[in-house]
C-alpha cells in the first residue's frame, strides 16, 4: 500500500472532487508536500480527515459492504 497519494487518489478515497482536496491543502486541514511541482499527500492525513469527518469516504465503505 502506498504511503503517499496523489490528489486524484485522495479525492477518490474521500469521494470528493480534486478542487476540494486542493482547498484542504491550501487551508492546512490536510498536509501534503510538493515534489517536482506535484502534490503528494500522506495516506495518514486522508485517514485522519476521514475519521474526523465521517461523512467523507462513506460512499466507498458502503460500496464494499454492498458487495460482501
Amino acid at each position: 500500500m502506498k504511503k503517499e497519494l496523489t490528489p486524484l487518489e485522495a479525492c477518490e478515497s474521500l469521494g470528493v472532487g480534486r478542487l476540494y482536496i486542493y482547498e484542504l491543502l491550501a487551508s492546512g486541514r490536510i498536509r501534503g508536500r510538493k515534489m517536482l511541482g506535484r502534490w503528494l499527500i500522506p495516506r495518514s492525513q486522508i485517514e485522519m480527515y476521514r475519521r474526523e469527518h465521517p461523512r467523507f469516504g462513506s460512499r466507498h465503505r458502503g460500496d464494499e459492504a454492498d458487495h460482501a
